[in-house]
């Protein structure tokens, strides 16, 4: 399990590169809506994905509606760029000039955090496997309600008709991924999915297809969204931001150590177990990338600076949005939102933030660190883990979830998905036409 510093990070197998070569000509010809349409299947913030409610939109209003005038005195303005002076560097004296401060390459990445003594401690992350996903027959299971709605598809509960073991399984119209020239992506996150293994990431069973729609079977966290909590709440306590963070942490650290980028991090896509720990799940964005890449997308509050100057952008693209995340968990709200995304963006080229005076100096420094433009200068894991904000965590009893998580969802059964919002009941869409057999073997040969 563990992954010592002596000895060299585990790489994805070479097909998962190999699938991934032709996404960003693709993209690049499919326009705006190919470069940014996602593969969630939880509601979404307004902008960059097709969004069938106004939950997003509604949310951010709420938000923004907390910080009248009155409040806004208690926050003080920074200026990231200014304030991240002195903070830990990783620079790369070997890169050249005209790539100089958009990316680190993957080999200084690793290089990074296999010498800090703090992150040797706790390099215990499971290596990322061969493919172990089994092809089921989509008739041996039942489907019980539906528990997330996206643009590309539905996820609905699930059971096995025999064993009665209950999943989460996320259909995806075929005829609608072709058409949007998703194809590439799709089958990107199923060979990525299928090889991961860590407490802290749902976990991929199987695939299934049918004449009109692909399949993949997941495992069941029953205790629902980060989102619907954290609105819920309003805004969640410094330890209990400081335990959901640090699991998050090492679920990106793992991915990054096997050359992946998660890119779509936000409380959405952030599932609680039925212990209580967290889950990442879809992994429409990721990406196998061994130096940068080019694709444009993501949500627009979590999207790096890099990304929207399109200049190119590898992992440290995740450590951004995971300073926008602890921020979001602290505070409430995201530090740049507005109703319109090109106000978001804006915001986020100017590199302002708020800090509310309740936000201790150790979580203001980490997300400072994060929130920094400059991506040499950006914190990483190797200063993530030894961060004073997480001074008194232990890490392995972290990682072998022994730590009791602040919140422990009431399950009254295996079935139970009371924690997820309550979506209507699905009908079939008689509109959907079945895809040419032709085009199935040739677009989806791996479900």
């Amino acid at each position: 399990m563990g992954c010592g510093a002596s000895s060299p990070p585990p790489k994805v197998p070479d097909s998962f590169t190999q699938s991934q070569q032709a996404e960003d000509q693709q993209t690049n010809a499919a326009g705006p809506t190919g470069r940014t349409a996602g593969l969630g299947t939880s509601p979404v913030r307004q902008g960059g994905l097709e969004t069938p409610v106004v939950k997003p939109v509604e949310r951010i209003s709420m938000l923004n509606a907390n910080l009248d005038d009155e409040k806004k005195d208690t926050f003080a303005a920074v200026d990231l760029d200014d304030s991240s002076k002195g903070l830990k560097t990783n620079p790369d004296p070997g890169e050249n000039q005209e790539t100089t401060g958009n990316v680190m390459d993957s080999a200084n990445d690793q290089r990074d955090l296999s010498t800090n003594p703090t992150d040797q401690k706790i390099q215990m992350t499971p290596t990322v496997e061969r493919e172990n996903v089994t092809r089921f027959n989509i008739s041996d299971v039942h489907f019980d309600k539906v528990i997330g709605e996206g643009s590309f598809g539905t996820v609905y509960l699930s059971r096995n008709k025999e064993s009665g073991t209950h999943y989460a399984l996320k259909r995806l119209e075929m005829g609608h991924v072709i058409r949007l020239k998703q194809v590439d992506h799709v089958n990107n996150e199923r060979r990525i999915w299928a090889s991961l293994r860590h407490p802290f990431i749902c976990r991929l069973f199987g695939t299934s297809r049918d004449d009109r729609y692909l399949y993949l079977l997941l495992e069941l966290a029953q205790g629902g969204e980060m989102f619907s909590m954290l609105r819920r709440e309003r805004k969640f306590c410094d330890e209990t931001a400081k335990f959901y963070a640090a699991e998050i942490a090492l679920a990106l650290d793992y991915l990054h150590r096997n050359d992946i980028v998660y890119r779509g991090l936000k409380p959405e896509d952030i599932l609680i177990s039925k212990g209580g720990h967290v889950k990442l799940t879809d992994f429409g964005y990721a990406k196998v990338v061994l130096h940068r890449t080019y694709t444009i997308c993501g949500s627009p509050e979590y999207m790096a600076p890099e990304l929207l100057l399109n200049k190119g952008h590898g992992k440290p693209v995740d450590w951004w949005t995971f300073g926008v995340l602890v921020y979001e968990m602290l505070v409430g709200q995201p530090p740049f939102c507005d109703e319109d995304p090109m106000l978001i963006y804006q915001k986020i080229l100017a590199g302002k933030v708020y800090f509310p005076k309740f936000i201790s100096s150790d979580a203001k420094n980490l997300i400072k660190g994060l929130l920094c433009a400059d991506v040499k200068k950006r914190m990483s894991s190797s200063d993530i883990f030894p961060h004073p904000w997480f001074k008194n965590l232990d890490w392995e009893s972290l990682m072998a979830q022994t730590i009791p998580p602040p919140h422990v969802p009431r399950i009254a059964h295996d079935g139970d998905v009371s924690c997820f919002d309550t979506y209507p009941e699905s009908s079939p869409d008689s509109s959907i036409s079945t895809v040419q057999q032709s085009d199935v073997e040739a677009c989806f040969v791996d479900f």
